[in-house]
Order: structure tokens, then C-alpha cells, then sequence
């Protein structure tokens, strides 16, 4: 069973969390950034840019930043900010690391930053698969049953 995600035909299939209070140390000696690049982009352990964090991440689906600027123009990333500032302080009740909530997620776009403690979800269509039809049905029957209202 997978979590329905943004839009509807949506599935969430990959969680991703962004390491806490560090957030990438390792930047400037994965190899990955050149230095004009860190530079240019103004990237740093604790605010780097969507594509460059998927590249982080997950570096067997995202070898390079191409197939994470594709992942993006193809709505796959979801982003859930912390309850978390950078220090570790919360800002707000924290979220249980099992629960998504969609309502609290937006689509990732290539110049949104990450932060520390942010969460990513990596999400599929699946209009043709069982879990995206068993689904369809139960929201169908949620929406016309009044009882609910």
C-alpha cells in the first residue's frame, strides 16, 4: 500500500530525510561540485539547492544534477519542511517520522533550498497500477457516501 501524494495518480514510494543539524558536511569533498559551483549557487552544509540534495541523497537514481532536474520538471519531489529550526530547536510540535502528511508537503521546484531535518518523498504516477485503482475506488465511495459529511 503506498501513501497518495500530489496530485491525485500520485504515489509516495521513497522517503528521503536530509541529515539534522549538519546537514551535508561532506559538500565540497564528495567530488560532485566544483567550487565555482558552491560559489555560484551558494551552497552550504545547511542550505543546498533541491537538485543538488537529491544528487546527495541518492546518488544511484541521481547521478548527476540532469537526472534530478528531471525528477523536478516531472513533479516526482515532495518536500515537508521541519518542525526544526537549523539548531535543533523546535519551532513547532514534531512530526512522527512515519506519518506523511501531504497537506503539510509541496511540490519541489529546481530553486527551492533544503535545510536540515527537511524531509523529501520521491513519488510515482501510478494511474494503471493496483495500489493507484483500490485507492480510486475507496475515495469514490468516501466522496459519495453523505454519512461521512
Amino acid at each position: 500500500d503506498y501513501t497518495p501524494g500530489k496530485p491525485h495518480g500520485y504515489f509516495i514510494v521513497q522517503k528521503y530525510n536530509v541529515p539534522a543539524q549538519r546537514g551535508f558536511p561532506n559538500l565540497q569533498t564528495c567530488g560532485l561540485f566544483q567550487e565555482a559551483d558552491i560559489q555560484r549557487l551558494g551552497l552550504t552544509p545547511t542550505n543546498v539547492t533541491l537538485p543538488s540534495a537529491l544528487v546527495l541523497l541518492d546518488p544511484d537514481r541521481y547521478p548527476d544534477i540532469q537526472s534530478s532536474l528531471r525528477a523536478l520538471r516531472d513533479g516526482s519531489i515532495l518536500i515537508q519542511r521541519s518542525d526544526f529550526d537549523v539548531d535543533g530547536d523546535s519551532t513547532g510540535s514534531p512530526s512522527s517520522d512515519d506519518i506523511v502528511d501531504v497537506s503539510k508537503c509541496k511540490r519541489g521546484r529546481v530553486g527551492d533550498r533544503i535545510f536540515p531535518n527537511d524531509t523529501l518523498y520521491r513519488q510515482e504516477r501510478m494511474m494503471d497500477a493496483g495500489a493507484s485503482e483500490q485507492w480510486c475506488r475507496s475515495y469514490a465511495r468516501s466522496k459519495n457516501d453523505t454519512s461521512l459529511l
